[in-house]
Parts: structure tokens; C-alpha cells; sequence
């Protein structure tokens, strides 16, 4: 190897982490612009040369990525959400995620190496967390100014100083805090700003979502470049760029799919290992959320391609994924047994709320139960649809214009539409595919009609489009074809970039809203 190649390949290795750290640096100078003009009230010259001169070494990595990536969309991918990614970190303040203190708390408190946090008698599970993170619970940063304060603050790096709340965030696994909880042990063990160790837990969890973003899209035997918007949808990125589960949740469910799907498409042998894989994946589906476990049903999809594996290893293989998902529920319901959500207490009281009431009804009365979910998508599916692109933002605060989601749909459109595709599924396959899709569908909305409506609501109450983001993809996979219907050239390039662009517009809202 000469040393030209050897350069090469050293750049071919650093040049991801070199685009991270530019794009980094460049958000930060145009944070800093952005905020000397609007509180100090002026352009400040040292900082505007600063932004053109990162401006330009962004550009030149971004390009310099694509131009050695071009046939590699899963690299494409990564060149682009870096960029989108920590823009959403550096401009979406910390406490604008639904449900942020609760998931601040959980990944504060895996952190200190408490896995399971404790229920009482009474139902409540209390944790211990810095005074500083104290402040999402009363819900006080919500600009700019008020964020610069308490960066500057002595309390930010006072971790004695303690306060004990109650951590909504139980229920979920700690698992999906490893990320985000590392980050804050750094910041905690080296005394640092606390606000910079969210910063810090925020880049982690979001390189965990490029990982399994990366692989998914690599393991997925069709509908590459579709993926790859998919996963750059601005309310995925907002998700996988905050201190919360669906960052790492939305990104094992995608990438159980895939490799799900690469295992019934692949031409060559399945092996042992990328069963063992698969196994794994599917007991961390069963931890992420019971509404998601249909996607197991792919599995019939296996059994009818893989003609070759005999039908007592398909046999073990279905049994084994039953048991682990079984598995996998049964820990999270044993963890969560007792636990009383007292900040959902004075809703559901003065909602009507009762599950057992409502369970009734749906039994005595199917065909209500039936009108209620047809007449909860004819009232509520246009705001689903938008909500799972991004138009509320935040704590559904940050208003995005609908033209902005709509270019956004468009984009996905075309991305299914303009790629050759060696394989898709045949008819029977797409059939089966959307019944699972509707299956998820009524489970997330059915679980919010049982636990977070009125008894007798004609409409459900509580659901996000967001919840939709982890299976959706399944239901636009069914759309594509062999052959690619949109010619363009550099496709794998123009695409990922739409989507940045597209992106940008949403965090010049963002910006705006926090100034």
C-alpha cells in the first residue's frame, strides 16, 4: 500500500467525525450570531467570519463525502442527517421534547447506574436529580436568553445540590438511555457545565440513531433511498436529536424491519449469526412498546420465500420469536406493576377516564368500537399524517407552515418512485403488509381510547402522529416497483439534499421561536 492509499483510507475513516465536529462548530458560531443581533443588538464581525470560514469547511466535507460516497446511499444518508441532526440539537432547546423532564430524569438516573427505578407503596417513583434539571419541570426555558442565563449560571455546575421528582419515565427501559445517559456521566465525573452534558447526551443518542439508521438502510433489500428520507423526516430527526426513547426506539423498530426483510429477500444462506441478530432484535422490539409487535408477523413473509430452510427450522425459529417477545413484555409489565402516573392523575379524572368502563363498551359494542375508529381517522388522520411530518413541533407549540409538510410528502413520493429495485413484494405480500399496518394502527389508537379517553368519546384522545413513524415505512414500501418510474440523474445525491433543504426551513421555525 502506497502512502497516496494509505491517506486515502485514513480519510475514508476520520472523515465522518471530521464532518460532525465542523458541522458542530458551524451551528454553534450561527447560534452565537443569531443571539449576539437579538439580545445585544448588533452583527458582530468576529463571529460573521467565523460562520463564513466553518460555512466553507462544512461545504467542502459535505461535498467531498458525497463525491466519495455516491453509489453508497447508506453513506449518503449519514453525510446529510449530520447536518440536520445538530442543527435540531444546537436550535431546539432541551425542554421542547413531549415529555422532556421525564426522559432527562430516567437518563440522569441510569447515569448514576440505577437500571430500575423504585415504586412505593403509594405508586409514586421518586428519583434524585440536580437542582439544574429541576428547571423542566416548572417548564422556564423555554428562549433563547433565558437558556444562555442558565448556562452561565454557578447552579449549572452544582451536581450536589439535589431535588427528588417523580419520574413519569418508569415504564420505559433503560436501554434506550444509554446514550443520553453516558453523556451525562461524562459531564457529571468531569464536573462540566450540566447543560453541556445534555448537549453531550444529545449528540450521543443521535450518533446511535446514524448507526442503526445506517445498517438499516444498508440491510433493506429495497427501497434504499426511501429509507433514507424517511429517516431525515423532520419529526424523526427532531425525535432522534432530543433526550428521549424514540430516539433509540424508532431507530431498533426500523432496523428489525430491515433486517427482517433482508433475511426473507437475501439470495444467499442464512446464517447463525444473523440469526442470533435477529433474535436479539426481535426481544428489544418486545421492549420497546407492545402496539409494535405485530411487526413479528413478517416472519410468514420468511417462511414463504426461504424455501430452502426445512420446515422444523422455521418452526424453532417462530417459536423462539414468540417466546422472546413474550419474554420481553413480561419484564416491562413485572417492572412497571404499581406505578401510579400522578401527573396524568388530575387529567384522567377530570376527562372521564376509565379503562375498565370503556373495555366493556368495546365488548358489548363492537360495531360502536368500529364507528369510533373510522370516525376518529376521518377527523383526526389529516392531523396524524402532518404531525408525523413535523408540523407541530416541540410540545405541539412550534407551528410549521403546511407548505413545508407538503414538500416534504412530495419528496418521500418521488424517492419511491425514482429507484430500481431488484425486488419488492408480490401482491399477497403488500396485502399482508397493510393488514399488519392497520393492526398497529388500532392498537396505538385503541391503547390511547382505553387509557386516555372519556368514556363514550366518539373520537380518541392523545394520539401523535409520531407514534406512526416506527411501522409507517412498511405501508410506502408496498408502493415500490422493480423499475424506477422518475428518471434523474445523481438521484442518491439530489434526494438526501432536498431533504436538508427542507429541514432547514423547519429549523429557521425553530429559530424563530425561541428568539
Amino acid at each position: 500500500m502506497n502512502n497516496k492509499e494509505r491517506i486515502s483510507k485514513i480519510l475514508n475513516i476520520i472523515k465522518y467525525p471530521i464532518e460532525f465536529i465542523i458541522m458542530t462548530v458551524f451551528a454553534l458560531v450561527a447560534y452565537k450570531f443569531i443571539t449576539i443581533k437579538c439580545y445585544e443588538g448588533y452583527w458582530s464581525k468576529t463571529f460573521l467570519i467565523y460562520l463564513i470560514i466553518t460555512g466553507i469547511l462544512a461545504s467542502i466535507s459535505l461535498i467531498y463525502n458525497c463525491i466519495k460516497d455516491k453509489d453508497k446511499i447508506e453513506k449518503i444518508f449519514i453525510t446529510f442527517a449530520i447536518p440536520i441532526g445538530i442543527m435540531y440539537i444546537v436550535f431546539m432547546l432541551p425542554s421542547y421534547t413531549p415529555d422532556a423532564s421525564a426522559h432527562i430524569w430516567k437518563a440522569y438516573e441510569v447515569s448514576n447506574g440505577i437500571l430500575f427505578t423504585e415504586i412505593y407503596e403509594n405508586g409514586k417513583s421518586l428519583t434524585t436529580v440536580p437542582e439544574a434539571l429541576s428547571i423542566y419541570r416548572e417548564n422556564k426555558l423555554t428562549k433563547y436568553n433565558v437558556y444562555n442565563e442558565l448556562i452561565n449560571s454557578n447552579e449549572a455546575y452544582d451536581y450536589s445540590k439535589t431535588v427528588e421528582v417523580d419520574s413519569p419515565s418508569k415504564t420505559y427501559c433503560f436501554i434506550f438511555y444509554i446514550g443520553h445517559a453516558l453523556g451525562l456521566m461524562i459531564s457529571r465525573i468531569f464536573s462540566l457545565n450540566i447543560y453541556f452534558g445534555l448537549f453531550l447526551a444529545r449528540i450521543i443518542g443521535f450518533v446511535f440513531f446514524l448507526i442503526l439508521g445506517y445498517y438499516s438502510i444498508k440491510k433493506i433489500p429495497f427501497g434504499k433511498i426511501l429509507l433514507a428520507t424517511y429517516l431525515m423526516i423532520p419529526m424523526m430527526m427532531h425525535q432522534a436529536t432530543a433526550v428521549t426513547v424514540d430516539c433509540i426506539m424508532n431507530g431498533i423498530t426500523i432496523l428489525f424491519i430491515a433486517y427482517t426483510l433482508n433475511l426473507c429477500f437475501k439470495e444467499d444462506k442464512i446464517l447463525k449469526k444473523e440469526k442470533v441478530i435477529y433474535l436479539i432484535l426481535v426481544f428489544l422490539l418486545g421492549l420497546v412498546k407492545m402496539t409494535y409487535i405485530p411487526l413479528i408477523g413478517l416472519g410468514l413473509i420468511f417462511v414463504k420465500r426461504r424455501k430452502e430452510i426445512s420446515k422444523k427450522e422455521k418452526i424453532i425459529l417462530g417459536v423462539a420469536t414468540v417466546v422472546l417477545c413474550v419474554s420481553s413484555l413480561f419484564i416491562i409489565t413485572k417492572l412497571n406493576t404499581g406505578y401510579v402516573n400522578e401527573s396524568a392523575k388530575v387529567y384522567l379524572e377530570t376527562a372521564g377516564v376509565n379503562s375498565g368502563e370503556q373495555l366493556n363498551r368495546i365488548i358489548k359494542s363492537p360495531l360502536r368500537y368500529m364507528y369510533v375508529m373510522l370516525n376518529n381517522l376521518r377527523y383526526n388522520g389529516e392531523f396524524y399524517l402532518y404531525n408525523a411530518i413535523g408540523q407541530s413541533m416541540g410540545w405541539l407549540s412550534i407551528s410549521v407552515p403546511t407548505i413545508y409538510i407538503t414538500l416534504y410528502i412530495l419528496l418521500l413520493m418521488a424517492s419511491i418512485f425514482i429507484e430500481d429495485n431488484k425486488v419488492v413484494f408480490d401482491i399477497k405480500e403488500k396485502i399482508w403488509i397493510l393488514i399488519l399496518t392497520i393492526i398497529m394502527y388500532l392498537l396505538v389508537t385503541t391503547g390511547l381510547y382505553l387509557q386516555w379517553t372519556g368514556v363514550g368519546s366518539n373520537v380518541v384522545a392523545g394520539v401523535q402522529g409520531r407514534y406512526f413513524l416506527p411501522f409507517m415505512i412498511l405501508a410506502l414500501m408496498t408502493l415500490c416497483r422493480k423499475n424506477d418510474f422518475i428518471k434523474l440523474k445523481n438521484k442518491n445525491i439530489i434526494i438526501p439534499l432536498m431533504a436538508l433543504l427542507i429541514n432547514g426551513l423547519f429549523i429557521l421555525k425553530i429559530i424563530k421561536f425561541f428568539i
